[in-house]
């Protein structure tokens, strides 16, 4: 078996104490370990603020990073920014999201390796701006079981 992967997880929506918050988080760090990663730092929106943000990750020991699109990237509020825009030379995925009026977001989309949506007019809206490729709907995390 290889090398177990690491990876940093941004949008870190757990301590929103909102029950599927939390089931998409847990369920999403169960899909990493089933895949032999392991996320060994996240941040959440506020984070995502931070100026040394970019240079941090980019130090990081880390081999991907994934982006919790969750709750956030819909009618281009300001979040969405700061969540899309992080530029790494890692590998970027983005996960869970639904994509709705994103006026402002949609050319950091090429900036990510792959993208999962959690339905088809996510998957139409964003494939306007990006390969399709890149694209694949998988249903909400919180649907997520690992049995």
């Amino acid at each position: 078996m290889g090398r177990q992967k690491k990876a940093v997880l941004l949008n870190n929506t757990i301590g929103e104490k909102h029950v599927g918050c939390t089931l998409v988080i847990n369920n999403l760090q169960k899909i990493c370990e089933e895949r032999g990663v392991t996320i060994t730092k996240t941040y959440t929106r506020k984070d995502l603020l931070h100026p040394g943000l970019k240079k941090e990750i980019d130090s990081s020991e880390v081999d991907l990073i994934i982006v919790n699109g969750e709750g956030t990237l819909h009618h281009s509020p300001q979040a969405s920014s700061s969540l899309l825009s992080i530029r790494s030379k890692k590998p970027k995925i983005l996960v869970n999201a639904v994509w709705e009026k994103m006026y402002c977001c949609s050319n950091f989309l090429n900036s990510f390796d792959f993208i999962s949506v959690r339905e088809s007019k996510s998957y139409t809206e964003i494939c306007k701006s990006v390969d399709k490729s890149k694209v694949e709907v998988i249903p909400d995390l919180i649907f997520y079981d690992s049995k």
